[in-house]
């Protein structure tokens, strides 16, 4: 497919789901950052020749983990000036602890991992998460869901906890299984929550077997959704040079699981 023809067709799904969810003849998106640290740099165009830690996310969601387990995970993100650690719910206090005030976000996954949870339970999850200090809650949309088609069950889950969120002054991000859904239906999710008002939408590898984000997929996020919100990915990056080809694709966030081989340094922090 051409890049004329990625055009068209991001074009054509984004009018016919303006048109479902009754807003084509609503104004222009106004989309709210409620970012409170600066907004990531613009990707560079090739890749860097060296990390940027702040792109970095830290991913700390395993039920096996401990509190003091995580507690040395995030004093090692705060040592390296990584930009965000990735927590599930029950852990927030315990990461709050070491990274209030820090810099490094504190992004808390709901619905995880297959975002098959109601509404009602995942913005439970996120409300709690809020008023225990994350800075960012990570919703998983569900795959089935938008291979059903139910975009506006899933645009107003996602609606609802992006307000939530800005009403504290924090950002949402919609995690979406990428290896799980084809081009029309990645599409289909990206603009649903741009429409719904997230800060960022993530392409995440989640419990598939086919492997990390590929460049490709970051592209199409960011074609989608423009410059004026994130791309993040999570998941299966396992070297350095992976990382950065997906930052040099668009990504503002890359989110990886063990930091030696991907960030240098890290094995001494």
């Amino acid at each position: 497919m051409t890049d004329q023809q990625l055009d068209d067709l991001v074009a054509r799904i984004g009018d016919e789901m303006l048109t479902r969810l009754g807003l084509a003849h609503s104004p222009p998106l106004a989309h709210p950052c409620a970012c409170d640290t600066e907004p990531l740099a613009a990707p560079a165009a090739e890749p860097a020749p060296s990390w940027i830690p702040a792109k970095i996310g830290l991913n700390c969601r395993d039920s096996r983990s401990t509190s003091a387990e995580i507690g040395a995970r995030c004093l090692q993100a705060r040592t390296l000036g990584l930009g965000a650690v990735s927590i599930f719910p029950s852990h927030v206090v315990a990461a709050g602890r070491v990274l209030r005030r820090t810099g490094v976000r504190l992004a808390v996954a709901v619905g995880w991992p297959y975002g098959a949870t109601s509404t009602a339970a995942k913005a439970l999850e996120a409300e709690l998460a809020l008023g225990q200090g994350a800075d960012e809650i990570e919703v998983v949309v569900p795959a089935g869901a938008l291979l059903a088609g139910e975009d506006d069950l899933l645009f107003g889950e996602l609606k609802f906890i992006a307000e939530m969120t800005h009403r504290a002054a924090k950002t949402m991000t919609a995690v979406i299984e990428n290896s799980a859904l084809d081009q029309d239906r990645l599409i289909a999710a990206c603009a649903l929550s741009r429409l719904a008002g997230a800060d960022a939408v993530c392409a995440a590898a989640g419990l598939a077997v086919h492997g990390p984000a590929s460049a490709a997929a970051v592209r199409l996020f960011r074609k989608v959704v423009g410059q004026d919100i994130h791309v993040h990915t999570t998941g299966g990056v396992a070297s350095e040079a992976a990382a950065l080809n997906l930052a040099a694709a668009g990504a503002d966030r890359v989110t990886i699981d063990f930091l030696p081989g991907v960030l240098p340094g890290a094995e001494r922090a």
